[in-house]
C-alpha cells in the first residue's frame, strides 16, 4: 500500500507539473468564468430610446424580481402584471410568454387556470413526441401530482445560468482532460522509459493503479475547479436567491420534482462522474494506441462526430441511447427528457440510470486497460 501511495504521488506530480497542463487549464478556466458573465459583459439594451448596459438592466430586473419573490403565481399576480405596463412584472410576463409560445395576446388575457393548463398541454405534446409508453406517462403523471398546484415565484437567474452553461462546461472539461491525460501511458513509449518502469519489483499492477488514480484525481480536481468557478461567478453576479424554488420556474416542461438548487447539485455530481469517465477513456486510449496524439485525435474526433449526429425521437431506442452519451447528457435537454429505463422491475429516470451506467463503463475500461498494460511487451529498438 505504501508503494502504491508513493507511485500515486509521483504520477500525479508528473501530470500536474507539465506546462501544457497549466496553460490549458488557465485558458479554459478563464473561458468558463467569462461564459458565466457573458450575459452582462457583451450586450446592451435600448429601452424607451435610451441605451442601457446589460448589467444595469440585470440589476433593475433583479430588484423587481426580488419584490415578487414568495408570491404565488395566481390570478392576483397575473392581473397585476396585465394592468402594469412598467417592467416591474417582467419576470412573470416572460414566464407566461414562454408558456404561450410568444403569444402576447394570450399572456395579457390569461388567468391562473389557463396558464397551468397551457403547461400541461406542453407536457402532453412532449410526451407524444418522445413516444412515451402508457406506463411512463403514468409514472410522470404521479410525479406531476406531487408538484404544487400553484407555483410560488422565486428569482432563480443564478441557478438558471449555471444549468444553461453546463453543456459548455462539459465541452471545456472534455478538452482539458483530453489534452492533459492522453499522454499518461504513451509518453513512456515516446521517451523510451517503458523498459525501466515495466520492470518494477512489485509488478505492473501497482503502477497501473497509480497512473489511473492520478488521472482520476486530476479529472475530479479540474471538474470541481471549473464548476465551482462558473457557479461562483453566476451566483455572485445574479445572487443565490431561489435555491428551494420549483424547477418548473426555470424549465416549465420538466416534470422533475427536484428544486432549483438541488438540480444544480445533482448536475455537479454528474459532472464529477463524467470527469472520471473522460479520464479513464483518455488513459485507456493512451495505453492501447501507444500514442498521445492518436488518443487525442480519436477522442476529439469522436466528440465532434457525436455532436454532428442527430437522431430524432421517432427512432426511440437509438435516440435514447444517444442521449446518454456524456457529451449530450449534461445539458438542459436531459432535464426535459422523460424517457425511462426499466431495470430489474424498477423505472429509472435518465439521471438515475447514468448513475449506474457511467461507473459500470468506467469499471469495464479499467479492467480492459489493465489487460492491455499487463500483457504489453517492449519490442526491440
Amino acid at each position: 500500500m505504501n508503494n502504491l501511495a508513493v507511485l500515486y504521488s509521483f504520477e500525479l506530480k508528473k501530470i500536474v507539473n507539465r506546462k501544457i497542463v497549466w496553460i490549458t487549464a488557465s485558458a479554459i478556466l478563464l473561458i468558463c468564468v467569462l461564459m458565466s458573465l457573458s450575459g452582462v459583459l457583451f450586450s446592451s439594451y435600448t429601452i424607451d430610446g435610451a441605451q442601457v448596459s446589460a448589467y444595469d438592466y440585470m440589476v433593475k430586473n433583479r430588484a423587481n424580481a426580488r419584490k415578487l419573490s414568495g408570491r404565488p403565481i395566481d390570478n392576483t399576480l397575473l392581473a397585476e402584471m396585465q394592468a402594469d405596463h412598467s417592467r416591474a412584472y417582467n419576470e412573470i410576463y416572460t414566464y407566461a410568454w414562454n408558456l404561450y409560445d410568444g403569444d402576447d395576446e394570450a399572456v395579457m388575457h390569461t388567468d391562473a387556470a389557463s396558464l397551468y393548463a397551457a403547461r400541461q398541454s406542453i407536457l402532453q405534446k412532449q410526451w407524444e413526441t418522445l413516444k412515451l409508453t402508457p406506463r411512463e406517462i403514468t409514472y410522470w403523471q404521479s410525479r406531476e401530482s406531487s408538484l404544487p398546484a400553484v407555483y410560488t415565484y422565486e428569482y432563480t437567474k443564478g441557478y438558471q445560468t449555471i444549468l444553461s452553461g453546463t453543456a459548455t462546461l462539459n465541452i471545456m472539461l472534455f478538452l482539458l482532460i483530453t489534452v492533459c491525460l492522453s499522454g499518461v501511458f504513451s509518453d513512456e513509449r515516446l521517451r523510451k522509459t517503458d523498459q525501466l518502469t515495466l520492470c518494477c519489483r512489485c509488478g505492473r499492477t501497482p503502477l497501473y493503479l497509480a497512473k489511473i488514480l492520478a488521472g482520476i484525481t486530476f479529472g475530479l480536481g479540474t471538474a470541481s475547479l471549473l464548476y465551482a468557478a462558473a457557479a461562483a461567478s453566476s451566483l455572485l453576479l445574479y445572487g443565490a436567491d431561489g435555491y428551494s424554488a420549483v424547477l418548473q420556474l426555470i424549465l416549465p416542461n420538466s416534470s422533475w420534482t427536484l428544486r432549483a438548487g438541488g438540480t444544480v447539485l445533482l448536475f455537479f455530481a454528474l459532472y464529477l462522474l463524467v470527469s472520471v469517465l473522460y479520464s479513464m477513456l483518455a488513459m485507456f486510449l493512451s495505453e492501447t494506441l501507444k500514442s498521445g496524439a492518436a488518443a487525442m485525435d480519436l477522442m476529439i474526433g469522436g466528440m465532434l462526430l457525436s455532436g454532428l449526429i442527430t437522431i430524432g425521437p421517432r427512432l426511440r431506442l437509438a435516440s435514447q441511447i444517444h442521449s446518454y452519451f456524456p457529451d449530450h447528457f449534461l445539458s438542459m435537454e436531459s432535464i426535459t427528457d422523460n424517457r425511462l429505463v426499466s431495470l430489474f422491475g424498477a423505472q429509472l429516470t435518465n439521471w438515475q440510470f447514468v448513475l449506474i451506467l457511467y461507473p459500470a463503463m468506467a469499471l469495464v475500461i479499467l479492467i480492459t486497460g489493465s489487460l492491455f498494460y499487463r500483457h504489453y511487451q517492449v519490442s526491440s529498438r
